[in-house]
């Protein structure tokens, strides 16, 4: 027995309207450690990596900014990224190895070789700091979290 054309077209379009492939939805991916020394994917072309490592210098804070450091000192072989910009700006990113979900993003100014950034977010932070005289290395102070609920940090990195 043949099917009759009427019935066959109008099951037809609705097979190619509805789409008959299917996927099962999936979690994103998780943040992936990256190798050391490696450029984290969609990082600048013209950003520079450098390892940095920071003591901590005071927790005045039990809440979300200041919780993870207490009983810490000190966090070493942490990937850095800078961006020098046009106009003295200025973009530096803390803990590449995170990036793009967890590291810390700052945006700021150049002025010669000092440096002032800050990054927004749940636990607000600033750095300021100073590259020597080649721009090979920078110290710089992070204070982490609002000013009564602060983490401070001081931090020497060197470029790769």
């Amino acid at each position: 027995m043949r099917a009759h054309p009427a019935v066959l077209v109008p099951l037809f379009m609705v097979a190619v309207a509805c789409g008959t492939h299917h996927e099962s939805p999936t979690a994103p991916p998780g943040p992936q450690a990256l190798p050391p020394g490696a450029q984290a994917p969609g990082w600048p072309d013209n950003g520079t990596m450098w390892t940095g490592k920071a003591a901590l210098v005071s927790v005045l804070t039990e809440d979300e900014c200041g919780r993870y450091w207490r009983g810490l000192s000190r966090r070493a072989s942490v990937d850095w990224g800078v961006v020098i910009g046009p106009q003295g700006r200025i973009e530096l990113d803390e803990d590449l190895s995170l990036w793009p979900t967890d590291n810390i993003h700052y945006d700021g100014v150049l002025d010669g070789r000092r440096f002032s950034a800050s990054s927004p977010g749940l636990c607000p932070s600033r750095l300021e700091g100073e590259f020597n005289g080649d721009f090979t290395a920078f110290e710089a102070r992070e204070t982490v979290g609002s000013p009564s609920a602060i983490v401070v940090l001081q931090w020497h990195a060197s470029r790769h």
